[in-house]
């Protein structure tokens, strides 16, 4: 996570992309919490062809991909056609939900993989539960 001087009053900016029930909320209020950090968090489900070259402000874009949802993968290939490199090798990351819910997926962690990879094999990717709390796999950061 990207850390500014308080000095600076300037918000670091994320914009979080998902479907809708992907967890864009859920992981927004979670960031609102932290009292360390100031946070100016924007959402959306879907991109505009141009955003990235438009929203230079942005310190970090997180896809939301919901391992429920299949239309979530299209999301994210959406996002990372249309990302600058800018913004792909330094201020994006993958954040796949639902990780607990193994028997409701529609996608699978290879669609996944196999997608990141077209565009970028260094993309971060964190693997999290935002509906119920398992603290041994809340948070899992893949490579």
């Amino acid at each position: 996570m990207i850390l500014r001087p308080q000095s600076t009053k300037r918000p670091i900016e994320i914009l979080l992309i998902g479907p809708a029930g992907s967890g864009k909320r859920t992981l927004a209020k979670q960031l609102l919490k932290c009292r360390e950090v100031f946070f100016s968090i924007n959402t959306a489900e879907k991109l505009p062809v141009n955003v990235f070259r438009s929203l230079n402000y942005l310190d970090y874009v997180l896809v939301l991909v919901d391992m429920t949802n299949k239309a979530s993968l299209q999301t994210l290939e959406q996002t990372l056609q249309h990302a600058t490199a800018h913004y792909l090798y330094t201020k994006c990351a993958v954040v796949i939900t639902k990780v607990d819910l193994e028997d409701q997926w529609s996608l699978s962690e290879e669609d996944i993989a196999k997608m990141i990879h077209n565009y970028t094999p260094d993309l971060q990717r964190f693997h999290v539960n935002l509906n119920r709390a398992q603290p041994e796999r809340c948070i899992d950061t893949v490579a």
